[in-house]
């Protein structure tokens, strides 16, 4: 049975998604601003993780958000058709699988507690889902056992529109085959049904989050409580289910013209935090 955790423990942090080819000061911000952990996206901001020069900028900002006194909680493999686990391109799927291994060893040795895996791309066509679910199945037995190995755990996430994991039964569907992983639940990426209820299923089966808002139409990665989601009833559900890492934050880096800053962030995390509490009467 899943203890229930308390959310005003959690730790918080944000994805460096949002600060892009980040620099020493845009860490310290991230610090005094009261985060206290970060997950490393292992591509973009300047880097390719393709290259031997993008792994280079990759290992350098790992090793500076230690200096920083920062907690590298999770690493994000790189996504997209080049890296699609799942692809029915049996050659371009086994060398996403190979890479993804190296990634998962290389994030261990950063230190990193996570890593979170997208089980495929997009678009998959009804007809063939079974396929793509089976490959992606055989492909995350690999990674988890592989992960396992290394000393890092692995995160598959939940993802929107056709993409593999879209439901939380397809999720739990596919975590029933793994043997330690969990899920990354990505509160924007629930499409259709709440995110309060897929955060529900997923109980005692979440190993890290992403948190961002939405319209619930499409993924948005607006700050919490400028979209649909009912935050208090997405916490509680986290809670209940004995969720005890971090509220990774995954929020854009502008709105429009407005610049998000991780002083945002915490402030945001303050409210929602006090909204829950209000309501829980915790």
């Amino acid at each position: 049975m899943n203890t229930q955790s308390s959310p005003s423990q959690w730790l918080v942090g944000t994805s460096t998604s949002m600060l892009g080819d980040f620099t020493r000061h845009d860490l310290e911000r991230v610090k005094d601003a009261g985060l206290q952990c970060v997950e490393l996206t292992m591509f973009g901001g300047g880097a390719d993780p393709s290259q031997a020069s993008g792994m280079e900028i990759l290992a350098a900002r790992a090793a500076l958000i230690a200096d920083c006194g920062l907690r590298l909680w999770s690493v994000h493999l790189p996504f997209g058709r080049q890296w699609d686990i799942a692809s029915p391109d049996s050659e371009l799927a086994a060398k996403a699988v190979a890479s993804a291994k190296r990634f998962l060893q290389i994030g261990a040795g950063w230190g990193a507690e996570v890593a979170v895996v997208h089980p495929s791309t997009e678009p998959i066509a009804d007809e063939e889902r079974a396929g793509y679910l089976e490959r992606s199945k055989r492909a995350l037995a690999e990674l988890d056992r592989a992960a396992h190995s290394y000393g890092i755990k692995l995160a598959v996430e939940c993802l929107p529109r056709t993409c593999l994991c879209n439901t939380s039964d397809e999720m739990l569907e596919v975590l029933d085959t793994l043997d330690g992983a969990g899920a990354c639940f990505d509160a924007n990426h629930a499409l259709q049904e709440s995110s309060e209820e897929f955060a529900s299923r997923l109980s005692g089966r979440t190993m890290t989050v992403h948190m961002s808002d939405y319209d619930g139409v499409d993924e948005r990665h607006w700050l919490p409580g400028e979209g649909t989601i009912r935050w208090s009833a997405v916490i509680d559900a986290l809670a209940r289910g004995g969720y005890s890492g971090p509220f990774m934050f995954e929020v854009g880096s502008k709105k429009g013209d407005e610049v998000r800053t991780p002083y945002d962030l915490m402030e945001c995390w303050k409210r929602l935090l006090a909204e829950y509490t209000a309501e829980r009467g915790a």
